[in-house]
């Protein structure tokens, strides 16, 4: 359970702080509608290969576009 929650977790927090980058106020509540979002039934579970796994990465690749952040890999993922 935990091999699922530190990703999750970690992908919450930095979208949080990155929130609060360029003089913006850190937001709770937009931060308790990431958590809601991920943790809903909606998204499976989040397990390696499924369904719930592909919204996450979707969700978590349209939140950090949002905040202007591109990929970092040389293949553009």
């Amino acid at each position: 359970m935990l091999r699922f929650l530190t990703p999750v977790a970690s992908a919450v927090v930095l979208i949080a702080a990155l929130a609060g980058c360029g003089g913006a106020r850190f937001d709770e509540d937009r931060l308790l509608a990431h958590i809601s979002t991920l943790s809903s039934d909606e998204f499976g579970g989040r397990a390696p290969a499924s369904p719930g796994e592909e919204k996450t990465v979707a969700y978590l690749t349209g939140a950090f576009g949002e905040l202007g952040l591109e990929p970092g890999n040389p293949d553009g993922t």
